[in-house]
């Protein structure tokens, strides 16, 4: 498996700091030890600091900050365009992005069936 960007960036940062140490030296195998003896500290501390950052996140949404967004399903609203024009630009992009996602899932779908069609009729 792959580690997170964040977490990758953190270790290179490490391994160039601890480079630095060794300016002169054979340290190939001295960083390869230093990244094997560490990587799982560091990986524990990156998922406790995104645990504890989720964490407050969420606390603030509970704090009474929730927006409008959470109370409008994008995805089985219709909106009439004196609606739309009412709603935030933030709320408008959501509209817009789902919109889009069910246009997209009509085609793929109607796709799929004309390529399922075209199966059949080279099956008959």
């Amino acid at each position: 498996s792959t580690l997170p960007p964040t977490l990758l960036r953190q270790v290179s940062i490490k391994l160039k700091n601890k480079a630095v140490e060794f300016v002169g030296q054979a340290s190939v195998y001295d960083l390869m030890e230093y990244v094997s003896e560490g990587l799982a500290e560091w990986q524990k501390q990156f998922t406790d600091e995104e645990a504890l950052a989720e964490k407050t996140s969420e606390t603030v949404v509970e704090g009474g900050e929730e927006s409008e967004d959470d109370d409008i399903d994008y995805y089985t609203a219709t909106f009439t365009a004196e609606e739309r024009k009412k709603l935030s630009r933030r709320q408008r992009q959501k509209l817009r992005a789902a919109e889009k996602s069910h246009a997209r899932d009509a085609i793929l779908l109607e796709k799929q069936r004309q390529k399922e069609a075209k199966d059949e009729e080279r099956r008959q």
